[in-house]
């Protein structure tokens, strides 16, 4: 049996243009937005559409956890597998901790207005911060460098040889002079986050999550602190604490279920950054908005296609006054059975679903309707 793992990217992707580039999904990112606008009251759909960075801290993460939600939901509902593992990289833990059901969207997005705020607020009595990615260097390394800097520490250990450091931009800039211009890059974050800059605001932030309900999530959730499922809401509430001034242990999560047999992972991000992280440590994802590869592989293709034809023949009544050739139908049905079994092409199989429909009395425009409900997402 497949294991799937849902990864959530965080914070530090541009906003610009994002809407553009999801014209599939957006009637779910648009719901989430307009959920989320009302709670925020902000325009949020408006501010995205100005394409210019989104400065505050309370804002920038409210967008991203609806579009994160609206984007892995659309294709959630199109695609029915069971998903073993859960895990969000910093941000994206927020993410997966709705898709898993753990807590509403709607508290979600209340929690992340208070975290923003209390961020904006604790970085207000500091000069200005940021956060840099870091090829090239193992942690030693990293550790080495670092540790003359009094604010710079690791933030996302992302690979053997990929990290986030952060801290004041002063004391980066200085870092920088210490390693090769190619291994340096600044993130599109104005703040340091999962840095001990924070540790003023952590028990005001633990005792606001204690004020919404909880649920334990409806599969394994993987912490960024612990590189391990989340065993209890008590945990999940201390960890997303603990966050604020930890790093994610990224590459340890991604070992931990790498571990599992048969794991497949699927990167649940629009810019697939995660996709690209992971490829350079050799492993291997799929990109859920071009998922067709893995329905193919992983999700038995042949069974759906042909379960569908079954219902087609036993589900959608005879229109009337059709003479209802069953020789014909049987014949549609083995040429299916051929094509899924051989080479699984996709348009020969919606060819055959539409005879089909047909040969029960529906016009063309009705059947590619049905199946357009049916499997249209597929086509990917």
């Amino acid at each position: 049996m497949k294991n799937f793992v849902m990864l959530f990217p965080g914070q530090g992707i541009l906003i610009s243009d994002i809407l553009k580039e999801c014209q599939v999904e957006k009637v779910y990112i648009d719901k989430y937005l307009s959920i989320a606008s009302e709670i925020v009251e902000k325009d949020l759909k408006k501010i995205i559409s100005k394409n210019e960075k989104i400065e505050d801290m309370e804002t920038s993460q409210v967008v991203l956890l609806a579009i994160g939600v609206g984007f892995y939901k659309y294709y959630e509902s199109k695609m029915a597998i069971n998903i073993k593992y859960m895990i969000g990289h910093s941000l994206g833990e927020y993410i997966s901790l709705v898709c898993s059901n753990a807590i509403d969207f709607e508290d979600m997005v209340k929690i992340l207005k208070k975290r923003g705020e209390l961020i904006d607020s604790e970085f207000n009595k500091f000069p200005p911060s940021g956060m840099i990615s870091v090829n090239g260097m193992d942690e030693e390394e990293i550790l080495n460098g670092i540790k003359d800097f009094q604010t710079l520490e690791i933030a996302c250990k992302n690979g053997k040889r990929q990290f986030v450091i952060s801290g004041l931009k002063k004391e980066l800039e200085k870092f920088e002079t210490k390693i090769v211009k190619s291994q340096f890059t600044y993130l599109n974050v104005s703040m340091a986050m999962h840095n001990s800059l924070l540790k003023g605001v952590q028990d005001e932030f633990r005792k606001f999550l204690d004020r919404y309900q909880w649920r334990m999530p409806c599969c394994n959730v993987i912490s960024n602190k612990t590189a391990l499922p989340f065993a209890s809401i008590e945990e999940i509430k201390d960890s997303l604490r603990d966050q604020l001034c930890k790093p994610v242990n990224w590459i340890e999560c991604i070992k931990y279920v790498t571990s599992k047999n048969n794991s497949i992972l699927i990167d649940a991000g629009i810019r697939h950054i995660l996709y690209s992280m992971l490829e350079r440590e050799g492993i291997h994802l799929y990109k859920l908005n071009k998922s067709w590869n893995l329905v193919k592989e992983y999700i038995g293709y042949p069974e759906i296609i042909l379960n569908y034809a079954s219902r087609i023949i036993a589900c959608y009544p005879i229109k009337e006054e059709v003479f209802y050739n069953n020789n014909q139908m049987k014949e549609c049905v083995k040429k299916l059975e051929s094509i899924v079994l051989d080479n699984n092409k996709i348009s020969q199989c919606i060819d055959l679903l539409k005879q089909m429909f047909c040969l029960k009395g529906y016009t063309e425009n009705e059947a590619l309707a049905f199946i357009n409900d049916e499997i249209g997402s597929w086509k990917i």
